[in-house]
C-alpha cells in the first residue's frame, strides 16, 4: 500500500474496501503530533496506563513494546504505534517546558525555548543539554549555578582604572582546566614583573621550578647552601658538600618481609622480619610459607612400640617393633645367622612335579614346609569320573556331572523321552511323532493316498475316507444327506430356499410376481399407512410437525426419484424444528435452510467494555444458532467481555460447547476470543489477554450453541 513521504499515512486505494479504517487511521496519526506536545523525551519504558493520544519521544534504553524505538514518536491508539521523524521536525515537551527540534540524529532544545523571561543584562548557557538565562550577570557581576543558585563565579572590575579593558585570552591547543584553590584570599598578579607576596601555596598547588632569586632575593645562596625552613639558605654542618647523619631511613613492607630501623648515624641498623610461619620458600619476588608434604618433607618420629609385627608409618610417625629377644629354634625351620634370617634346608629336591600322567604328591610338617615331593600315575576310580573332556584312553566310566557337551557325535543308543530324546533309531518320510503315552513317544507310519487323519481310540491313525469330492460345476453346493452329497447350481435369479422334502434339506426356486408392502412396523416418530410405489411415509418429530416423503420423477429420466422434506400446508414456511434438551423449543428452519426466532422467545444480547463506550451490536438467529453483528464505539477495553448472549429459554443443562467464527472479510482480532460463562442460560464472548478491537469498526461472528 502507497504511503505519504514524511509521516508514512496510507493512502486510500482505488475501489478499496473500508476505506473509513485507512482514513482513520491517517487522522489518528496527524492528531498524534500537531496542536500537542510530548509528555516527555527521558521515559524509556511504556507507561502502564497509557491515555488514548499520549505522544512520548522514546528515550535511550527503550524496553517492552518501545524496544528499538529510540529517538521515535510513539503514540497511543489502543497499541504503541510509531512516527519516524524528519529533520526539522519541532515539538514541546511538557515535563521540561522546552522547545525540541530533531536535526537528522537527536532532538536538541532551542535557543529560544529556553528565555521565558529577561531583563537587560541575562545571559544565556548552555549546561546538560539546555540552554538557561542568567538573570541580570552583568549588572550582580557574577555567573550562577542553574540548579543552586549560591554556587556563582564572581568578576569584579572595581579596581580598574576607568577606560580600561580586561582581556582574558586563551591558546591552549586543547581542552583546559583551571581550578582555584580553596583560599581565604585572592591571588593577585597583573604581568610578568610582578610577584604573588605573602601567600600560602600548598605543594600540591606548585609545581614546576622556583628561580633562586626569587626566594629571600638570592641572599647567601650558592651550590653548598639549602634553603632552611626559617627562609634563609645556611650552610650544612661540616660545611656542606661532606658527609652527613642519617636521620630517616625507612623499609617497605612487602613480599612476606617486614623491617625496621635502629641508630639513626651514618651506619643505620636495619632489622628485617617475616610475617611467614614455618619453612620460607621463594615465590618469584616474595617470600611464601613452603607447604609440607608439597615442598619439603617433614620430619619423621621414630618409635619403637611392640615387640611384634610389622612396621608402620602414619601421620609422620615411623614404628619399628622391638624384636630383641625372640628366641628361634631349629624346629621352626628357621635360622638366624649375623643378623640375616635363613629357611632351614628339608632335603626336598629342586624339581617340577605332576605331569599329564602323573599326580604330584607331597608332605608338609607343622610348619608348612615341604618335606617331601613325588608323584602318582593319574587314576581314575569307577562310577566318580567328573569332568567335560574325556581322554581317547577312557573307555568306560560313569558321567555323573559333564555340563555341556559343545562338540561331538552321540553314537550310542536311543534316547527316551523322559529325557529329551525321542526313543527312535530310524525314521520314514512322512512318519509322525506323537505320545503314545505318558511318558512316551512313538511314531505314526505315512499312510496312503486318500487316507485321512482321523483318532481311534484317543490315537492318531490313518482311514480311509467317507468318498471323493462331490463337486463338479461352478456354483455346486458340498452338503450333507446321508452321505456328502452335491446340490447343482440353480439357474439365474433362482433363491436358495430351505425344504425338508429334499435329501439335502436344500432346493433352488424362482421367486414370481410381485407384491406390495402392506405393514412397516414404526416407533412414536414415523406415522403412515401400506408403503407403495406411489404410497407416502410420514414422519413425526416429537409432534412439533408432520412431514412426507413425496416420489418425484424427471423428464430426462422418469424413473429417478427424490426424497422431498417439505412442511404441511399449515406450515408451509417450516423445514424444521429443534429443541433443547430439556424439550423447550429453539428455533425452526424455513424452506431455505435459513435460522427464524422460536415462537415463544428471543434471544438477547449485551455489548462489554471490550466493544467500546457506545457500540452498535445486533444478532440475527436464536438460542442454538445465529450471527452477531457489532460496529465497536470508542476506547475498548483490552482483553474485556465483547458481548453476553442469554437464552430464550434456558437450557436444562450447561451446553457441552459453542462454536464462533469470525467473518472471514473482518480483522484477525476478532477471532482472537474465547467463549467463557457457559452455562444454561448464556454465554459470554471475550478478548484473549493483551487483546483489544479497533475502535468504530465492524465485526461479524457466527455462532453454534452445541447442546
Amino acid at each position: 500500500m502507497a504511503t505519504t513521504t514524511h509521516l508514512g499515512i496510507a493512502l486510500v486505494e482505488q475501489s478499496q474496501a473500508q476505506k473509513e479504517v485507512t482514513v482513520n487511521e491517517a487522522l489518528t496519526r496527524i492528531d498524534a503530533i500537531l496542536n500537542t506536545g510530548a509528555k516527555s523525551r527521558s521515559v524509556s519504558t511504556p507507561p502502564g496506563s497509557p491515555a488514548s493520544g499520549d505522544l512520548y519521544i522514546v528515550g535511550a534504553s527503550p524496553t517492552g513494546a518501545w524496544t528499538g524505538q529510540t529517538l521515535m514518536l510513539a503514540y497511543y491508539d489502543q497499541t504503541w504505534k510509531f512516527i519516524t521523524p524528519n529533520a526539522g521536525l519541532t515539538l514541546w515537551v511538557n515535563d521540561e517546558s522546552l522547545s525540541y527540534c530533531y536535526n537528522g540524529t537527536s532532538w536538541v532544545a532551542e535557543i529560544n525555548s529556553a528565555v521565558t523571561s529577561a531583563t537587560n543584562g541575562d545571559m544565556l548557557i548552555y549546561s546538560s543539554s539546555a540552554w538557561h538565562n542568567t538573570p541580570g550577570i552583568w549588572d550582580s557581576s557574577y555567573i550562577r549555578n542553574s540548579s543552586d543558585a549560591t554556587k556563582r563565579i564572581a568578576f569584579s572590575a572595581s579596581g580598574s582604572t576607568t577606560g580600561t579593558t580586561t582581556t582574558i585570552a586563551a591558546t591552549q591547543t586543547a581542552n583546559r582546566t583551571i581550578t582555584l584553590p580553596d583560599a581565604t584570599t585572592t591571588l593577585v598578579g597583573t604581568d610578568t614583573t610582578q610577584t604573588l607576596t605573602n601567600k600560602s601555596i600548598a605543594a600540591t598547588q606548585l609545581t614546576g621550578n622556583i628561580s633562586v632569586s626569587n626566594l629571600n632575593s638570592g641572599t647567601s645562596a650558592s651550590s653548598s647552601t639549602y634553603w632552611r625552613g626559617d627562609g634563609t639558605w645556611a650552610t650544612p654542618a661540616g660545611g656542606g658538600g661532606g658527609s652527613g647523619t642519617v636521620t630517616t631511613v625507612s623499609v617497605v613492607n612487602a613480599n612476606g618481609l617486614n623491617g625496621s630501623v635502629a641508630n639513626a648515624t651514618t651506619t643505620p641498623a636495619i632489622t628485617l622480619s617475616t610475617t611467614v610461619t614455618g619453612i620460607l620458600k621463594g615465590n618469584t619476588g616474595a617470600i611464601t610459607a613452603a607447604v609440607s608434604g608439597t615442598d619439603y618433607q617433614a620430619p619423621i618420629t621414630l618409635t619403637t612400640t611392640g615387640t611384634s609385627g610389622a612396621a608402620t608409618f602414619s601421620s609422620g610417625t615411623l614404628n619399628i617393633p622391638q624384636y630383641a629377644g625372640t628366641t628361634y629354634t631349629a624346629s621352626t625351620g628357621l635360622t638366624l645367622s649375623s643378623g640375616a634370617f635363613s629357611i632351614t634346608n628339608t632335603a626336598v629336591t629342586a624339581a617340577s612335579y605332576g605331569s599329564s600322567t602323573t599326580i604330584p604328591n607331597f608332605t608338609v610338617n607343622a610348619q608348612g614346609q615341604i618335606t617331601a615331593a613325588g608323584g602318582n600315575a593319574v587314576i581314575a576310580p569307577a562310577g566318580t569320573l567328573i569332568g567335560s573332556t574325556l581322554a581317547s584312553g577312557v573307555t568306560a566310566s560313569s558321567l555323573t556331572s559333564v555340563g555341556t557337551i559343545a562338540t561331538g557325535t552321540w553314537n550310542g543308543t536311543a534316547i527316551d523321552a523322559t529325557h529329551g530324546g525321542t526313543n527312535q533309531t530310524s525314521w520314514t518320510a512322512g512318519d509322525i511323532l506323537y505320545a503314545s503315552g505318558a511318558n512316551t513317544l512313538s511314531k505314526l507310519g505315512i499312510g496312503s493316498t486318500g487316507q485321512i487323519l482321523t483318532v481311534a481310540s484317543g490315537l492318531p491313525s490313518w482311514a480311509t475316507g467317507a468318498g471323493s469330492d462331490p463337486l463338479t460345476t461352478k456354483g455346486d453346493i458340498w452338503c450333507w444327506s446321508t452321505t456328502d452329497a452335491r446340490l447343482p447350481v440353480g439357474t439365474n435369479g433362482q433363491l436358495l430356499s430351505a425344504d425338508s422334502t429334499q435329501s439335502s434339506g436344500l432346493k433352488w426356486i424362482t421367486a414370481s410376481g410381485t407384491g406390495t408392502v402392506t405393514s412397516v412396523a414404526t416407533d412414536s416418530t414415523l406415522t403412515g399407512g401400506a408403503i407403495t410405489t406411489t404410497g407416502t411415509l410420514g414422519i413425526n418429530l416429537a409432534n412439533a410437525n408432520t412431514w412426507t416423503a413425496t416420489q418425484t420423477s424427471t423428464a430426462t429420466n422418469s424413473s429417478t426419484t427424490a426424497l422431498i422434506a417439505k412442511g404441511v400446508s399449515s406450515q408451509s414456511a417450516t423445514l424444521f424444528d429443534a429443541r433443547n434438551n430439556s424439550g423447550t423449543p429453539l428455533f425452526s428452519l424455513d424452506n431455505h435452510g435459513r435460522p427464524i426466532a422460536a415462537a415463544d422467545g428471543t434471544t438477547t444480547i449485551a455489548a462489554g467494555t471490550g466493544a467500546g463506550t457506545s457500540p452498535t451490536i445486533t444478532i440475527t438467529g436464536n438460542d442454538v444458532a445465529g450471527i452477531v453483528n457489532l460496529t465497536t464505539g470508542s476506547s475498548p477495553v483490552t482483553s474485556g467481555a465483547i458481548f453476553s448472549i442469554t437464552f430464550a429459554n434456558a437450557y436444562g443443562a450447561t451446553p457441552k460447547a459453542v462454536l464462533l467464527v469470525a467473518a472471514a472479510t473482518l480483522s484477525a482480532s476478532a477471532g482472537n476470543g474465547f467463549v467463557s460463562a457457559l452455562s444454561t442460560t448464556g454465554w459470554t464472548w471475550s478478548n484473549r489477554t493483551g487483546v483489544t478491537l479497533t475502535a468504530s469498526a465492524t465485526y461479524a461472528w457466527y455462532y453454534l450453541v452445541i447442546g
